[in-house]
């Protein structure tokens, strides 16, 4: 299963993922939800949701990680703890729930792994039927991972950062140009797209989600790279290998899509030309105004967390920047490699990163805690950052009422955190770009 295809080379998947959703329905079972769906991950249980309206994203697979706004302006949908309350069912709450779980797949979908890729410049679209309150189709540019501005099809139009404020105020070509394919173009293009797919593979209604993704990426060690990818329904689906200029397919059903010759090879071609030519003079535009935003270098705030007296001690980095970072548990001056698990870099609200790293403490005598330290590392920072193992600096919410009062604030704060993180997550993923995939 393909996840991104490099310039110079027939695309192979230099990694693999195994993704699955199962879905259980059910009646007259006390306190059982009628619905509930759970994904896996290379068989990893990655996420969980039910018609109760809760939703879990496993903390052992994706640390303090992504929380699911699907509806934008609507219910968060993620903790790192199951809640335990009870809420009426209704069918909203079930289609919800199986939204969410297509939006988990979307996170799946290119299978982010934080890379050494010097800058990116990335453009995603994302079109969907039958979700309710959501946008039909969606945009997004990100520049080095950090989105950069979003619109959709109502008019809505957000540039994060007064940098780039200031580039479009100098370029007023690019606003009315991403205005124009917003707003007019690509809504119309990627709406028939996803009514053909949908008539081609015989369905006729429920929650559908085309997306489409083109980006370009330099690097001073590996080169360029280029990638367009589309996916349909949380799968990879048709992906271009750009150097050939050909479509590889991912699904018997894009297989057939091909066969039958229903993709455009002039939209390709223009695809290839946008990303191979036109991307490349983007990214310098953009890092010529935003190099003091892009370039720059923030340290990390790091805490020690711990849930209960007998879990794990997570070691807990956010707000550094950039995200090419490495965290890790050391006894000794040593790296330990045993009884650690490593979370996964993820995006805040403010472009800034998080991190955490777990160790298990079952095994480690009080008189050797000093001996363990979570370090640290940040690109471009020479000195790495060092945190003692230290039960007095460690924040817990048990043990006294002091603690749990304290404990609560803090768990409502870090609640708050990653609903912000959750959201601004689902607009990068789920705001979706600029071109065809690949219907005239």
């Amino acid at each position: 299963m393909k996840l991104r295809a490099s310039a110079g080379e027939r695309p192979g998947p230099p990694w693999t993922c195994l993704r699955s959703v199962s879905q259980t329905d059910s009646s007259g079972v006390p306190d059982l939800p009628d619905f509930m769906a759970a994904a896996e991950l290379d068989g990893v249980r990655t996420g969980y949701c039910d018609s109760k309206n809760r939703t879990e994203v496993k903390q052992d697979a994706w640390k303090r990680s992504w929380i699911f706004d699907v509806l934008r302006n609507s219910a968060h949908s993620h903790h790192l703890h199951p809640s335990q309350g009870r809420k009426q069912l209704d069918n909203y709450n079930v289609n919800l729930c199986r939204v969410k779980m297509k939006t988990l797949f979307l996170l799946f979908l290119f299978c982010h792994v934080s890379s050494p890729v010097e800058h990116s410049l990335k453009v995603h679209y994302t079109v969907s039927s039958g979700i309710p309150n959501l946008p039909e189709s969606m945009m997004s540019v990100l520049v080095d991972d950090v989105q950069a501005g979003y619109c959709n099809c109502n008019k809505t139009i957000e540039i994060t950062e007064d940098v780039w404020k200031t580039l479009l105020k100098d370029n007023p070509g690019i606003l009315e140009l991403a205005n124009e394919q917003c707003f007019e173009i690509l809504p119309k293009l990627f709406k028939s797209t996803l009514d053909r797919i949908m008539q081609h593979l015989n369905q006729t209604g429920g929650v559908h989600i085309l997306q489409y993704m083109e980006s370009f990426e330099s690097d001073e060690q590996t080169g360029d790279t280029f990638h367009i990818e589309c996916g349909y329904d949380g799968e990879d689906f048709i992906s271009v290998d750009v150097m050939e200029q050909k479509l590889i397919s991912w699904k018997p059903e894009a297989d057939v899509i091909i066969q039958q010759g229903l993709a455009d090879k002039a939209t390709i071609e223009d695809s290839v030309r946008i990303v191979t030519q036109i991307y490349p003079v983007w990214l310098k535009l953009a890092l010529k105004y935003g190099e003091s935003f892009l370039l720059r270098t923030v340290r990390p705030s790091v805490s020690l967390l711990q849930t209960s007296p007998s879990s794990p001690v997570s070691c807990h980095a956010t707000g550094f920047y950039p995200d090419r970072a490495t965290m890790f548990w050391s006894k000794d001056g040593e790296e330990l490699h045993e009884d650690v698990d490593h979370g996964e870099i993820l995006p805040n609200q403010d472009g800034t990163f998080q991190m955490t790293v777990d160790l298990d403490i079952s095994s480690v005598k009080p008189e050797d805690w000093t001996r363990y330290n979570c370090v640290v590392q940040l690109y471009s920072v020479k000195d790495d950052i060092i945190t003692k193992l230290d039960k007095a600096v460690i924040r817990t919410n048990w043990g006294s009422s002091v603690s749990v009062v304290v404990g609560s604030v803090l768990g409502g704060l870090m609640l708050l955190s990653v609903f912000i993180t959750g959201l601004f997550i689902w607009m990068k993923k789920n705001n979706v770009e600029r071109q065809r995939c690949f219907y005239s």
